[in-house]
């Protein structure tokens, strides 16, 4: 009988286990790994390990890492090296070769990509350079919220996973097609300098910024009077002529019914929700002389 290893961490994780055992049934399952993720507001630790219990699944933490013999395992939303395992499909959110490494998801909105999607990989030496096993993809319009774009891109790995599962579980071989090594791109780690807003980008980039590290992420962040606000929701406006721009980047330049609008580097945008550091609502609050900072 084929069995089935899995280290999952987050939604994708948790739904794409959910998924295979409503498919195939518990007993296909090896075992279990996770973490926790301290990068997101909910990384589904719990709603694993409570599953598995449910399920009669053999679950481990990854800090305690114990595993049993599997047929293949898949790494779905996995961030650490897994070792000594010949059979590891890892499922990575990009359309390879381009965003190879971190946050590929949310970099690739942040960049305004046309799709964004799915890429099931053997892994390699190399971070996601394996050869591909399959790929899905979407078509993205703006704009689009971190947690919607996950939403979608898990029913991509949903269908990859069954897929591959079924394959394996039939005797049916798996086709393994190289990168072109060419055109490979790579996505940098993000820390948590990374969320704050550089006002000097186009309104439409920050627009994309503020939606792609929102929830479940940390959210985008600045300053004001020397205070750390989070900014939620926001819409790039038609700009207009301002004197001097560089020296006025990131004050208010007009401010409606308390929401305030911005200088960027290139165009405008209007903050719909801001919130300070206990998560109160800030609109209506903010002086009109005031300048946005990281």
């Amino acid at each position: 009988m084929k069995r089935f290893g899995f280290y999952i961490v987050g939604k994708k994780g948790f739904d794409c286990l959910s998924a295979f055992v409503e498919e195939f049934g518990s007993l296909y399952v090896s075992f279990v790994v996770s973490s926790r993720d301290i990068n997101v507001k909910n990384d589904y630790f719990q709603d694993i390990k409570y599953f598995c219990e449910a399920n009669d699944v053999f679950f481990s933490d990854r800090l305690s890492l114990n595993k049993r013999e599997s047929s293949l395992s898949f790494a779905i939303g996995w961030r650490w090296l897994i070792h000594d395992d010949d059979n590891l499909v890892v499922f990575h959110d990009s359309i390879l070769p381009r965003y190879r490494g971190f946050a590929p998801l949310v970099n690739a909105l942040i960049n305004g990509e046309k799709n964004i999607g799915v890429t099931a990989l053997r892994a390699d030496s190399k971070y996601d350079a394996g050869n591909i096993i399959g790929q899905n993809s979407i078509e993205v319009i703006y704009p689009k919220k971190i947690a919607d774009a996950i939403d979608e891109i898990t029913k991509l790995y949903i269908r990859l996973l069954l897929d591959i599962s079924r394959k394996t579980i039939n005797g049916e071989s798996l086709l393994y097609i190289e990168q072109d090594h060419s055109k490979a791109s790579f996505s940098p780690w993000r820390d948590e300098d990374d969320y704050s807003i550089n006002w000097s980008k186009s309104a439409e980039y920050i627009s994309r910024f503020i939606d792609a590290v929102g929830y479940p992420y940390l959210g985008a962040k600045s300053r004001i009077n020397g205070e750390d606000i989070l900014i939620n929701d926001s819409i790039a406006l038609n700009d207009v002529f301002v004197e001097d721009r560089s020296s006025h980047i990131g004050k208010i330049i007009f401010m409606t019914e308390g929401r305030p609008t911005i200088i960027c580097g290139e165009g405008l945008i209007e903050l719909i929700d801001v919130v300070n550091s206990k998560g109160e609502s800030l609109i209506g609050k903010i002086p009109f002389r005031t300048r946005f900072g990281s």
